[in-house]
């Protein structure tokens, strides 16, 4: 996902690299260090977020967003933030746990997304698909509440 390229590094301590944003648009990253450069960095305004849709091709590593999102007209519809993420410790993983809570219609999950906005100095966000997963398919309804878990293996 969020397909990864290399750029040239940086003197010193920088290092960096780019990712495709969700508008299939090449950002650099700033791995490490300082510049005066417009570099991108996770912030408190910024975040991390999930989104459930309905499509069903397989995933591959060119994928830069979600392929098919509900348009039910609902909270189901977007992107939800995941909050801070739990590490295990033993396990070397950060557990990111979502409530959905679906609010128009109904639909049937069959893809699930996990995004990471970063910030940039100008306090502009640019959004990345870091996982896209297809499921087994799974019915919904308005009211239902939808637990995702997304584990980070570090």
């Amino acid at each position: 996902m969020s397909a990864i390229f290399p750029l040239n590094s940086g003197t010193g301590d920088q290092f960096r690299s780019g990712m495709i944003d969700i508008t299939n648009t090449p950002q650099t990253i700033k791995i490490k260090g300082f510049s005066s450069d417009q570099e991108l960095f996770n912030t408190v305004m910024a975040g991390n977020f999930v989104q459930i849709g309905k499509g069903s091709t397989p995933s591959l590593r060119t994928d830069f967003n979600i392929e098919s999102p509900f348009t039910n007209g609902g909270v189901e519809d977007n992107q939800i933030p995941t909050g801070v993420g739990g590490f295990t410790d033993g396990n070397n993983k950060i557990l990111y746990t979502t409530q959905i809570n679906p609010t128009a219609g109904s639909g049937s999950i069959r893809e699930v997304c996990y995004f990471l906005t970063l910030r940039n100095s100008s306090a502009i966000n640019k959004t990345f698909l870091m996982m896209r997963d297809i499921i087994p398919l799974i019915g919904f309804i308005a009211g239902q509440s939808i637990t995702i878990e997304n584990e980070v293996f570090i």
